[in-house]
């Protein structure tokens, strides 16, 4: 079982709740105290910025709280999550084509 990593809100220390300027607030203050300016981590120092870039994007933090993380979210809004990506979370076998036989129910008396 993978270890259990915290969540983005835990990260900044917010609640689901809080808006966006709240979350703001609490990455700028993050910020200043891990900065690599001032000693700081910069795995930590990450990890605030990236949890600050999706909680404080509407769009982004709507399909985090929905579905998780989703490593593959990009600056431009856009997934590189392919179906087959999605699909092989579930099960080994990728083959997930609408139109193969295997998904026909009339293929046997064509």
């Amino acid at each position: 079982m993978p270890p259990l990593t915290p969540s983005l809100y835990d990260i900044l220390g917010v609640k689901k709740t809080d808006s966006c300027s709240d979350i703001k607030k609490a990455f700028l203050k993050l910020a200043r105290q891990h900065h690599l300016d001032r000693g700081g981590d910069q795995e930590k120092f990450k990890e605030i910025q990236r949890a600050s870039e999706i909680l404080t994007d509407e769009k982004k933090r709507k399909m985090y709280d929905n579905f998780g993380i989703i490593d593959n979210i990009n600056s431009n809004n856009n997934s590189n999550i392919t179906t087959t990506d999605f699909y092989s979370q579930f099960n080994n076998n990728t083959n997930h084509s609408v139109f193969s036989k295997e998904n026909d129910p009339l293929y046997p008396f064509v």
